[in-house]
């Protein structure tokens, strides 16, 4: 998701110092970025010393990556950020570039530092000031990414503003302020390209279906998917939602489709764990083996794995000591509420419980609304013997989003049943 909003909302005033600034660039279906790139390849070639160019060049094949899901774009995009740094290295929109690229592959201390040049020398730099936000939050560092989103939205005003607002109010557990934000988001980009507003309408859709309104998400994923028929996120959404209704064959169907076309590992995750519900044990397995491969593929690209693929080898495979490195490693590169419930979680499937405890205070404390991160707390106080801590938690899932997670729903029905909680079953209209 970091990606698509690096690609959405990152691309603009890309200009050397010595030029005027061009137009912001908004995004574009991936046609036409692929179009904007041969244009800009054609131009480079004609004119290979101009830096502008090139920190052009670089952004364009960062949001190809993030919009084609594709990671090879990213070492296309170190390539011509190598030209911009050889050209001009001082340059704000060289230093934009940098700070976009190292974001989008998870190297957030750089992305903030290079941020923080950028917007030295332009301190209306509204790119560099949405990269450093996210870096800001991606460290943990959520006041500070507080101030520099107001810093943001007083120089800069707009959708990129909004949209953060919208995240930073979730993590703090402020639904209805987050809603708010995300609704004039949406609004603000009204006139803009399908696939900004398809990303925001998706956004809007998760923000909902984490919170149970499950009617709301699924008319968000619609207005998305109406916009862009494969959109990733509103894809994922809209199979959650009817595996949710208890429509389970048709979510596989759906995501066998998607993922064929567009392998995602938020995808192909998903559809294993619903082929492996529904007995299609072998079929599981190979979307599992997808998704290692395509976190290899990442990897391999340059991008910083490890939170991520910490959380699905946690749930996913027997735990080992390989897999708590990992978890640790994450957690002190990304010192977030979702690096310490990774390491929390992956302690817990260890066995490690008094670990996975000492994680809690960090992996709460903002007092975040996340189902996943609450059942992830119920269960690890029920094993420390902190029964009441335990029902508090799951009470909060059961009351916002029972159907957090498909995968999950057997613990949580078991843990429910020795918390002397009932789980719903009924499934929800889709």
């Amino acid at each position: 998701m970091l990606a698509i909003a690096v690609a959405t909302f990152g691309v603009q005033h890309l200009s050397a110092s010595n030029e005027p600034s061009p137009p912001a660039t908004r995004a574009k279906p991936a046609s036409t970025l692929a179009q904007s790139a041969t244009e800009l390849e054609l131009r480079v070639q004609q004119d290979p010393t101009n830096a502008v160019l090139w920190q052009q060049l670089t952004q364009i094949d960062i949001q190809r990556a993030a919009q084609t899901l594709d990671p090879s774009f990213y070492q296309r995009a170190a390539t011509a950020l190598e030209r911009a740094r050889a050209l001009a290295p001082d340059d704000p929109g060289t230093l934009t570039a940098d700070a976009a690229l190292s974001a989008a592959l998870h190297r957030f201390a750089d992305a903030e530092a290079l941020a923080e040049r950028a917007i030295e020398l332009d301190p209306y730099n509204s790119a560099a000031l949405a990269v450093l936000v996210d870096a800001q939050v991606e460290l943990g560092r959520y006041d500070d990414a507080a101030r520099s989103l107001q810093l943001f939205a007083n120089r800069k005003p707009g959708a990129p503003v909004l949209s953060r607002v919208s995240y930073l109010r979730e993590l703090r557990g402020d639904f209805p302020g987050a809603r708010t934000a995300m609704v004039e988001a949406r609004q603000a980009v009204a006139g803009a390209g399908s696939f900004q507003r398809a990303t925001l309408a998706a956004y809007e859709g998760d923000l909902l279906l984490a919170n149970g309104d499950h009617i709301g998400a699924r008319r968000a994923f619609d207005d998305s998917l109406e916009l862009e028929p494969a959109h990733p996120i509103a894809t994922v959404g809209r199979a959650k939602l009817l595996a949710a209704s208890g429509k389970v064959d048709e979510a596989i169907s759906l995501l066998t489709s998607f993922v064929d076309r567009t392998p995602v590992p938020g995808a192909a995750t998903l559809l294993g764990e619903l082929q492996e519900m529904s007995g299609r044990t072998a079929d599981a397995e190979r979307s599992f083996e997808l998704v290692r491969a395509l976190a290899q593929l990442q990897a391999a690209a340059g991008v910083d794995i490890d939170l991520d693929l910490a959380l699905f080898e946690a749930d996913h495979s027997p735990p080992s000591a390989e897999q708590v490195e990992r978890a640790r490693r994450a957690a002190s590169d990304r010192p977030t509420v979702y690096g310490a419930d990774a390491l929390a979680w992956t302690l817990f499937r260890a066995g490690d419980v008094p670990g996975a405890r000492a994680q809690l205070d960090n992996s709460l404390r903002l007092g975040g609304l996340d189902p996943l991160l609450h059942y992830h707390a119920a269960a690890i106080f029920e094993a420390s013997g902190d029964r009441a801590a335990a029902v508090d938690h799951l009470r909060q899932v059961i009351d916002r989003n029972p159907w957090f997670s498909a995968w999950l729903q057997p613990e949580a029905n078991a843990l429910a049943g020795r918390l002397g909680l009932t789980w719903p079953t009924a499934g929800v209209g889709s």
